[in-house]
This record gives structure tokens, sequence and C-alpha cells, in this order.
């Protein structure tokens, strides 16, 4: 019975998992990357979640557990209708705004399977309460099965179902694994009705009992009603680590290494703590982890106030660490105050709101409101304001609440707040002194600052409001107080927008624009309007420009991806250089902080939106050169590399028009993506791969790059044939062609 259960929930959690990348790969190509767009999607899919914990919740209204599985199960049988999950190709937005016509589509598409697929933990969690199994008064372990299969589902996608199935057979895939599903829940509905069932959970004897939270054990007449007070408690346990999941990974991916997939680990991180907190026979490790949570927390915040980027890999692992310690923390402490089975589906109600509200304020209110990664802080300080007060390693569950009494309730003495802002007041006094005598780029004498107030606050560790007081005054420093990166000099700007932190540095001689850890341009004072970075005249892009100087094809020229406008040094009077960018904030921080836009002789137009989306309402045949300049960062836009891309980039060109594609990327290598499709659609392929770059030139801002130049002839390319740099690529039959049904970056990286 267990077995049939554990399966169902497993199966189930794990379809939620690939409905959503699933959807995304389809509706790429129609609507890009706008994050008005992608912001909908997220919202659909967190209300879609909400929505079947709450179906869940209220079907409990049917006394009868038993006509209820026979509800369900027909309620099971209408997303059939709607197998497979394919947004059909007519279904285009038009003029109806994208996100509206996001919720619309995905609505009618994948609303209700999603729907249905997210009821499983909850319900059959009550369903077998109901039953006279041994264990049925805790069915709790079953939400640790259901974890293990959205893991599951986490990792199967990029790693399994991607690399080996079209979007068109991944949703086959997904079909036959709603079948299966189907099928498992009819099975646990036909154990529930052979079993039989109880009035209301009771008591479970044996091991169990040992492992059931304070009040679980009651029975029906004894459930204890819960209180406002607990319901925030339980939204608030389930909103932090939803939270520092996509603020861990927003600073690891911008901020640290630009890795395509970097994703997955935290957010694997994250699930593997709900298996964990709820599975049996963990406390000793629940307990182990509380007490280390506040020396993790304190690292985090000399990592935070240090400002270091090296070494890297033991950042990213405490970055990581802290991640996972501070969700199982929480997902701990939701476990121990989980109620009896009586109130199992409204206590995963609360859990879901709070998964929704987390993730929310990150993707929506953050953006927005903060000019930074403010967020990850703000959760750090709220997981310390949820601790429930020491306890000791060997602290049973009946004794908890005796331990220490008054600690974790009562507020500190008057002194203990003072104590958290002597500490700031003394890092700021350590921080004019260091500055005084010129030790501001020594990490030692950076680290030696850091350490007083780290001390001073692990004495405060067994006091949790006193101890999350003092590591809010600690995390605001850096903020409230920025020391410039000693890289980069001087920061003039920082602006977060829905794609991420942009800011501007200068140095006595160079101004850079930065997104996240990724150089998107630079400038050079005595150089004037001189390319720099990627874009140098000697370098692989000047190449192309040189050939098209005296050229009729010169005369109009596109590009995708603005940076700081680098590329429009080379306009010429009488040409038009038309720059696609979706960011518009990478526009105004161009005009404003960079000249490249306003000085060049050539005339200069800024689009703002999705590239290929903007690209194809140019009139076709009218691009004598095209540059795609896309790929630098961890989120490769594969929509603009398909076969379906290349075939409208095609018909925008003149005849005798030209392709150039900046692939420079640390991880990821778009060569052979781009050599298979040239192979496709029979057009002559270049590649200059310009990694012989001095320290001399580094000194002024050149930068290694590699490009990539298409032609529909050889003949097209002109001197570029003959030039030595230049090299002819073969394609690689071994790797599948790239189209809007299928891609794979996984295939691509290498950590060289």
């Amino acid at each position: 019975m267990i077995a049939v259960y554990t399966a169902a929930v497993f199966v189930g959690a794990a379809l939620v998992f690939l409905v959503q990348p699933l959807i995304a790969k389809q509706l790429l190509p129609r609507l890009g990357g706008s994050p008005a767009v992608w912001n909908a999607c997220m919202v659909f899919f967190q209300a879609a979640l909400l929505a079947g914990y709450g179906y869940a919740h209220a079907i409990r209204a049917i006394r009868d557990p038993r006509k209820a599985a026979g509800v369900h199960l027909l309620f099971l049988l209408v997303p059939l209708a709607l197998l497979p999950l394919v947004i059909p190709r007519e279904w285009t937005p038009g003029a109806t705004w994208p996100p509206l016509w996001v919720l619309g589509v995905l609505s009618l598409s994948v609303g209700l399977p999603f729907v249905a697929a997210s009821t499983t933990s909850p319900l059959l969690q009550h369903w077998f309460s109901r039953t006279d199994h041994p264990h049925a008064s805790d069915p709790y372990f079953l939400y640790a099965a259901s974890n293990a299969g959205s893991l599951l589902g986490l990792l199967s996608y990029p790693f399994l179902i991607e690399p080996r199935f079209a979007v068109s057979e991944q949703a086959q895939v997904w079909s036959v694994g709603y079948g299966a599903f189907l099928l498992l829940a009819a099975a646990c509905a036909a154990l529930l009705w052979k079993r039989g069932v109880k009035d209301q959970p009771s008591a479970a004897g044996g091991d169990a009992a040992e492992r059931e939270p304070a009040g679980a054990l009651a029975s029906a007449a004894e459930v204890p009603a819960v209180d406002s007070r607990q319901r925030l408690r339980w939204v608030l346990l389930s909103l932090a680590p939803s939270s520092l999941v996509l603020g861990v990974t927003h600073s690891l991916s911008t901020d640290m290494a630009a890795v395509p997939l970097l994703w997955v680990v935290p957010l694997s991180l994250y699930l593997l703590t709900f298996v964990l907190a709820f599975s049996p026979r963990t406390r000793f490790l629940l307990r182990l982890n509380e007490l280390g949570l506040p020396v993790v927390m304190l690292g985090l915040v000399l990592a935070f106030l240090t400002g270091a980027f090296d070494p890297l890999w033991l950042l990213v692992a405490l970055h990581l660490a802290g991640l996972f310690m501070c969700a199982l923390a929480c997902h701990g402490w939701l476990a121990e105050e989980r109620p009896p089975a009586e109130r199992l589906t409204e206590f995963f109600l609360w859990v879901a709101l709070g998964g929704v509200l987390g993730g929310s304020f990150n993707a929506l209110v953050g953006p927005a409101l903060f000019p930074d990664l403010w967020e990850y802080p703000l959760m750090l300080v709220l997981v310390a304001l949820l601790r429930p007060g020491w306890r000791p390693l060997g602290a049973e569950p009946a004794q908890e609440e005796q331990q220490a009494p008054g600690e974790g309730r009562e507020v500190p003495p008057a002194a203990l707040y003072l104590t958290p802002i002597v500490l700031g007041a003394i890092y700021l006094l350590l921080e004019r002194v260091i500055v005084a005598y010129g030790y501001e780029s020594n990490p030692a004498v950076r680290l030696a600052q850091a350490v007083i107030p780290l001390l001073g606050a692990y004495l405060l560790s067994r006091r949790r409001f006193a101890f999350a007081f003092a590591l809010a005054v600690l995390l605001c420093l850096p903020f409230a107080f920025p020391r410039d990166k000693a890289t980069y000099g001087q920061r003039l700007h920082l602006e977060r927008t829905f794609f991420g932190v942009h800011s501007v540095w200068e140095d006595d001689t160079e101004r850079l624009l930065m997104h996240g850890s990724t150089i998107h341009g630079t400038q050079r004072s005595e150089l004037g309007n001189t390319p720099l970075a990627y874009y140098t005249s000697r370098g692989p892009i000047g190449n192309v420009f040189k050939l098209l100087e005296r050229d009729p094809r010169g005369r109009r020229v596109g590009l995708i991806g603005l940076g700081v406008g680098s590329l429009a040094a080379y306009g010429q009077p009488g040409q038009r250089f038309t720059f696609y960018e979706i960011d518009g904030t990478v526009e105004r921080l161009a005009r404003e902080y960079f000249t490249f836009l306003r000085d060049s002789p050539a005339e200069v137009e800024v689009v703002i939106g999705d590239g290929r989306l903007e690209v194809a309402k140019a009139e076709d045949g009218s691009f004598g050169l095209l540059v795609l300049d896309a790929f630098s960062s961890d989120a490769i836009p594969t929509h603009l590399l398909t076969r379906e891309a290349l075939e409208l980039y095609l018909r925008k060109l003149q005849p005798r028009g030209l392709l150039a594609f900046h692939i420079s990327n640390r991880y990821v290598d778009l060569k052979p993506v781009l050599s298979n499709l040239a192979f496709a659609l029979g057009l002559t392929m270049r590649v200059r791969y310009d990694d012989d770059v001095t320290d001399e030139m580094r000194s002024i801002g050149i930068l290694r790059s590699h490009w990539v130049v298409l032609a529909r002839e050889p003949l097209h390319l002109g001197a570029l044939l003959r030039h030595r740099a230049w090299k002819a690529t073969e394609p690689r039959p071994q790797q599948r062609l790239w189209t809007d049904d299928y891609s794979n970056v996984l295939e691509l990286m290498s950590f060289r």
C-alpha cells in the first residue's frame, strides 16, 4: 500500500516540474525573452499550484473519502482531452498584450493538467490518513516522496529529456507519464475503498509515535485549533527558503559564475531539504544543522562585507551551504510544527502560499523596489528571526518547550540591541583607518576588519532577536556604504531590472558596463570612440567592418544586442545602424555614460524588444550585415540560434548580406551549432578565435573574442577567405540540428 501511494505522489510531483520547461520551450520562439512574458508564466504556474492545493483542501467537504476519491478520479480524466501538451502553431499573440495572451494560452492548454497533477501530494496524503494502515496517522512521509519526485523531474529535463527529445516528443513523454499517474491514482483510490475508511485520522503506534509532532497523535475530538499566528509562521517558514533559492541562484549566476544551468544546483538542494526534513529519523541531523546555522550565516555575512570574489569555488560552496542549511532549518521547523493529519490539506495550502509569495517577492517585487539583490540578505535575517531559540543537540521533542523557557520568546534587554550597533560602528571605524593608511586592497586586513564584529555577533547567537538584529546591522553595511571593487575602480551607477543588475564602473582612464560579472563594453577617455573589449579594429568584427567599409552592403546594418554601443563607432556618414536591445535600461546607460551612440557618424536607431521578434518586423532584404551579440552570459537565448531563426535572418538580408555572431562565452561553445546550421542551409561559414591578447592589450581594455561569419556564397566573404585567422569549419553530424522544436545547451558546455 505504501509503495503505491509513494509511487503516485512521486510521479505526480515529477510531472509538475516537467510541465514548466516543456511549455516555456514552446513559447520562446513566439514571445522572445520579454520579462513581462516570463513573469506572467511564473505567476500562472504558481497560481495554478496554489489552486491545486486549494482544490485538495476544498474537496474534503465531501465527508466520505471514498466518494471524494471517485469525484477526483473523474476530475483527473478531464485533462486527457488536452493531451499532448502542444500549443498549436496558429496560436500567435497578434495585437494582444503578450502577458494577457500568455495567461490565456496557458489556461487553455496546460491549466487543467497542471492543476490535476499538483493536487497529488496533499490529497493522497489525506486519503492515506483515512485508511487503516499502521502509519496512517502520520502521512507526512509521503511529502518527502513528493519532493523526491520534484527533484527527479527537475534533473531529468535538462539532463535526460531535453537532449533526447524534440518538444513535440517531450509532450508525448509527458502524456505517457500522466497516464501512469492516472493509473496509480486509481490504484490508491481502490486501496482506499478496499482497506476501509476511518471516520477521522487516529493515533499511530510503535516507531511512528516516536517521530510524531506535538499534538499529531490527537484524535479528531482533540484536534487543536490553528490560530492565525501559527498559520503566519507556516507561511513565513515556506516563504524564506523559496526566496533564498532565487536569491542564491541570482547571486551565483550574475555575480560569480555565469554558468548555464547553474540554477539546477540551488533548486536541487532546496528540494532535497524537503525530502530530509519530512523523512523519518532525521531529528539528529536537523538539530545538528540548527546548531551550525549561525556559523554559516556569519560566513555569508563575511562574504558580503568583504565583497570577495576569490577563491570562486569556496564562495560558491559557501553560498550553496548557506542555502542548504537555511532551507533545511526552515523545512525542519515546518515538519516539527505540522498539525495532525486532520488538518493536513490546510497545512499544505499555507505552505504553498508561502512558496508563491517567496517566488513573487524575488521575481516581481525585488526588481521593482531594490537597486541590488537586497532580498537575499533580508531573507537571512528572516530565517534568524524564525529560529525557535537555542536548543541543545540532544533535546527531545517533549523537552524542547522546556529548554531555556525564556529564550526565543522574550524581548532581549535593551543592551543587547545596542551591541550590534556598536559592532557596526567598530567596523566603520576600522574602515576609515584602513582607507587612511592605504590598505583597502589587502585581503588579510579586510578579513581582520570583519573578525571583531563577527565574533561579537556569534556571542549573540543564542538570543534570537539580538542575533537577527546583529545580522541586519552587519548586512546593511555593504549596501549602505558600498566598497568599490578594486578591479574596476569606482562605481558610478547601480541599477536592477528584470534582466539582472547593471553597474557602471570607472577608474582614471576607463569606464565599463557590467551585467552581473560579465563585461558588456568599455571606453577609454584617451582613445575616444575607439571600440575596445570584444570589438577592436584588429579583432574579428573589425575585419568584418573593414570588408564593408566601401561596400554598398554597409549602408544598412542591424545589430541584436547593444552593450555600450561600441559597434556604432564603425558607422560612416550615409550608413544606418539599427540596434535591437531587449532591456531599455541598457540603452539609457549607454547614452548617459558612454559616447559611442551620440558620436557615431552613422544614423543610429535603438529598438527596444526581443531581437528575433523585432527583426521580423524589418523589411525583407534590408540589411547588408546583421550582427548577433547576445550569447556571452549564462542565459543562452536559444531561440536566436535555430534553423527557423536563421531562415528569418536570411530573408532580412540583402542577397550578398552577411551574418556575424559573437560567440565568446566562458562555458559554452556555440560553434558546432552554427556549423550544423550553415551546412543544413547551404551557407559558407568562417570562424575566428582571437585569443592572442597580450597583457599590454588587456591593460587598455582589449579582450579575447570569438566570432563566426556566415554568407550565402564564398565570394561574399571577400578578403576574409584569404585571412589566415579565419578558419573553415566542418559540421558535426552526431550533433542534432537546433530548431524551434529542439535545442540542447548541455552538450555544448565545457569547464576547461
